[in-house]
């Protein structure tokens, strides 16, 4: 639609909200669980503005001397490489990194994506802590994963997986079903709802919830509180994004849903929000 101001008028389209990359990156893509796949570039300037905020939320839930795991796709999702990223710009290196394969249109794109993955990880362990290379496992089995928590915890070490919240309830379902030791566990968990359901499944194995949301051209949202009221609960990063409630969705209200509008307050985003829904 046209907007309007006064008696000016114009058109935009969504393209001219997309800014050019300011640093290096990679290309990426959303899971399209409801829509069609969204492809993003994720810059190393964004990737490097994430792991500021991201130390503090390591530090505020005390996870930086656990043994870190992650259970993540390689690309061209973006979940793993990007959490792996960001953890050795701290100085961390996960003790390993497992992996589901992407589903993709052709043999060629998925060569490709595995070759940049190695490659990034590769580069990784030239200049810094490193990054584990990916253990693929088949979708669903997630035994080899509840036995690597369970040797650490067995040992004394603490651990912290970070994975989709779907898979943490399939881990910590698992760990129930065979018996496993997961007393003490962080599981910081996004790209789902956190529900009641899965931080009950979690805790029964003596786990630990910590949500984050997220979502691909709006980079992260909000970091789960270290003292919440509720299972999740998020501090929003206000110095990234404004968040405010939209009013005009009386019908969406009335059915107890509070929509939010987004505006990007950061210049390395990908894509300008001027209150999106």
């Amino acid at each position: 639609k046209e907007v309007l101001r006064g008696s000016a008028s114009f058109r935009v389209s969504p393209e001219d909200f997309r800014r050019a990359p300011s640093s290096a990156g990679f290309m990426t893509q959303s899971s399209g669980t409801r829509s069609q796949p969204l492809r993003s570039f994720l810059s190393l300037d964004r990737l490097a503005l994430s792991a500021a905020d991201h130390g503090l939320f390591l530090s505020a839930h005390d996870l930086f001397s656990r043994h870190h795991i992650v259970y993540d796709a390689i690309l061209p999702a973006n979940g793993g490489i990007r959490i792996l990223l960001i953890h050795a710009k701290l100085g961390l290196r996960a003790d390993r990194w497992f992996a589901n394969r992407v589903p993709l249109s052709s043999q060629l794109e998925t060569m490709f994506h595995r070759l940049v993955t190695d490659m990034i990880v590769l580069s990784a362990k030239c200049v810094g802590s490193g990054i584990p290379l990916p253990e693929f496992v088949e979708a669903g089995d997630v035994k080899g994963i509840v036995a690597a928590i369970s040797e650490r915890v067995q040992k004394g070490h603490e651990c912290c997986v970070t994975t989709v919240a779907s898979n943490g309830a399939r881990i910590a379902q698992t760990a129930w079903e065979l018996g496993a030791d997961l007393r003490g566990t962080a599981f910081v968990l996004g790209s789902e709802p956190v529900t009641e359901h899965k931080r009950k499944t979690i805790e029964r194995v003596g786990g630990r919830v910590i949500p984050t949301y997220g979502f691909a051209d709006g980079g992260q949202v909000g970091r789960g509180c270290a003292n919440p009221i509720y299972t999740d609960d998020v501090h929003v990063l206000r110095d990234r994004l404004a968040v405010l409630p939209n009013p005009a969705r009386a019908d969406l209200i009335a059915a107890g849903i509070q929509p939010l509008l987004f505006t990007t307050l950061y210049s390395s985003a990908p894509l300008f929000l001027l209150n999106v829904e």
